[in-house]
């Protein structure tokens, strides 16, 4: 395996060059989402796929966040996406869903709970809150055709 340091948004490789894309955790922590998902569909040959995960909120969580991030208390993450949100926008990039897995909020506000019973004081904040995130997982195909 080799490494190659790029911005995501302008990746230094051949239009229709692979046939997988991964990216894992990343969408919510760049300066254009678009621009990653556009980038990734033109590094992709037609029909090559793209493994998507973000971190995903309800309302109230992405409300949350979005206040804790004004407020400095909790900054890096310029994007904050709901599920809904997410598969609009791979569709809109020219991406075919395959499969779609989002866990449980329900799961992440227990587990969160868990952590916070350890020590974990940002986990605490985010059980007491309900600002709890779920990891939500896309498979997708690239479209021969821009949408």
């Amino acid at each position: 395996m080799e490494y190659i340091e790029a911005k995501g948004e302008k990746l230094p490789f051949s239009d229709r060059e692979f046939d997988l894309v991964i990216t894992d955790n990343v969408l919510d922590h760049t300066e254009s989402p678009g621009k990653i998902l556009s980038e990734a569909r033109r590094v992709l040959t037609s029909g090559g796929i793209m493994y998507l995960r973000v971190n995903v909120y309800h309302f109230w969580g992405r409300f949350i966040r979005m206040m804790m991030e004004l407020t400095v208390i909790d900054k890096g993450h310029p994007f904050t996406f709901s599920s809904k949100k997410l598969t609009t926008m791979a569709e809109n990039h020219g991406f075919h869903i395959l499969s779609s897995n989002r866990a449980s909020f329900f799961a992440s506000w227990k587990k969160d709970w868990s952590r916070a019973f350890a020590g974990n004081r940002k986990a605490l904040i985010q059980a007491l809150f309900c600002v709890s995130r779920a990891h939500h997982e896309l498979l997708l195909r690239r479209l021969p055709y821009q949408v």
